[in-house]
């Protein structure tokens, strides 16, 4: 068994940045190089703790991921709304 726990082999980061940017997304379609990095670092920072949650047994493993693309995407879809206490709300 292998554990990568440094990122010396494989890039964990630049490989989940290149896949979200590599997903059909029309709402997503004006984001500059700039944005993307900006999206990509919510995605990976995951300021609200999802997959912490899927660690404690609260989401499953897709479903932590479906939480911090949302989030990620509602920073940057136009239309969308604040959410009471942070966030946003929309497409």
């Amino acid at each position: 068994m292998l554990f990568d726990i440094d990122d010396t082999l494989v890039d964990l980061e630049q490989a989940m940045g290149r896949t979200l940017q590599a997903i059909p997304d029309p709402a997503l379609s004006h984001l500059t190089d700039d944005d993307w990095a900006r999206y990509k670092a919510l995605y990976t920072g995951d300021p609200h703790r999802h997959y912490d949650r899927f660690l404690a047994g609260e989401l499953t493993f897709e479903e932590q991921r479906v939480h911090r693309v949302r989030h990620a995407r509602s920073a940057f879809t136009p239309g969308t709304l604040p959410r009471p206490g942070g966030g946003r709300v929309g497409p």
